[in-house]
């Protein structure tokens, strides 16, 4: 029997659009239908409010606890990006972003302050958060009191989907040889190279020539471990620099890595100013660590960038790890950059 083609065009159509709602009609269960991928860039959110609240207390506070400056950078870099839109035109192209802010002011003074959180609203990998407010200055206030929690949730969902991005990039060969020879391992991406190594020392560089002066640098050393002194800021830094000075020298005589720690306001003020990183206590593979966000700079030169180092404990050897991602890059901002050496860094792990 021969196939009507006109309904056979009905039944494509009719599935065609069965298809495209199943995949767009998602309103907070993510386990209701096949959700598309989340858009937009990593270090970026979404902004949805009315506009004279945007130009008002409201959008003032967002401003202040989401794009306050990022640690260890010579220059202010935003912590994460803004986009803005109002309500209006929140349309379907803006709800797949991947962290997405709903400002809800409801103008109704009963209305108690809250946030609310969903995963996977509108897209994979999503997070979106709705502040409720029933005015300008406690919706400022809310923001204010909770912007932080949400702002470190949104940089460590950030931080994860780098990583899992690099599982896909990892250079085996370099992962086997950190296993081997150091017993640890880490998802080293491709492209990176030893540009020096001691007994308990390795230093991997990757350059970037299409970017022009640029490159990111991977450096590990560890030792035996003895008391809690050593998770102290001074100790670590004391170590940063002395291995800087013995294995990674600069382009010209009696150049070498070191740690900014104090330095002029500026050219024509000599006042100093503190640069030590302030230490951050975390917890990576289940142990104590301190991570430090910092700037160094070529002792005797003028040449540095920002670094970040997480120092922990490796329970089977006893002793004290620490892992460090330090970039430079002169002509470009570094956000995406730095970032992108903190979520390589925090895929190490003990063997």
């Amino acid at each position: 029997m021969q196939l009507n083609m006109f309904n056979f065009n009905r039944l494509g159509a009719v599935f065609a659009i069965l298809t495209s709602a199943a995949i767009y009609s998602c309103s907070g269960d993510s386990g209701s239908a096949v959700l598309p991928a989340s858009s937009g860039k990593v270090g970026e959110m979404l902004v949805v409010i009315e506009e004279s609240y945007w130009k008002g207390e409201a959008g003032e506070a967002i401003r202040e606890v989401f794009q306050q400056s990022i640690p260890g950078l010579s220059a202010h870099e935003p912590m994460l990006s803004i986009v803005f839109v109002s309500h209006k035109n929140f349309s379907r192209m803006f709800r797949t972003h991947r962290n997405i802010l709903i400002a809800d002011i409801t103008g109704d003074p009963k209305t108690n302050s809250q946030v609310e959180m969903k995963k996977e609203s509108w897209a994979e990998n999503q997070l979106v958060y709705t502040f409720v407010a029933p005015d300008d200055t406690s919706f400022a206030s809310l923001i204010k009191r909770r912007g932080q929690q949400v702002l470190d949730e949104c940089l460590k969902i950030d931080i994860e989907r780098l990583m899992r991005r690099y599982r896909g990039m990892e250079d085996k060969q370099i992962t086997a040889y950190l296993q081997e020879k150091h017993q640890f391992s880490m998802v080293v991406p491709k492209g990176y190279k030893i540009a020096t190594e001691g007994e308990k020392f390795v230093w991997l560089r990757y350059e970037r020539p299409d970017l022009g002066d640029f490159y990111q640098s991977l450096t590990f050393w560890y030792t035996d471990y003895t008391d809690t002194s050593m998770f102290s800021r001074d100790y670590i830094l004391m170590m940063r620099d002395s291995l800087g000075k013995m294995y990674i020298p600069g382009e010209l005589p009696n150049t070498y890595m070191s740690t900014v720690t104090f330095a002029p306001l500026s050219a024509y003020n000599d006042s100093l100013v503190d640069y030590r990183p302030e230490p951050n206590p975390m917890q990576i593979n289940g142990q104590y660590a301190i991570e430090l966000k910092g700037m160094w700079r070529l002792k005797h030169d003028f040449l540095g960038g920002p670094f970040i180092s997480i120092t922990t404990y490796d329970p089977t050897r006893n002793r004290l790890f620490t892992i460090e991602g330090s970039l430079y890059v002169p002509d470009y901002d570094k956000r995406v950059y730095i970032r992108e050496l903190e979520a390589i860094i925090k895929t190490i792990r003990f063997q």
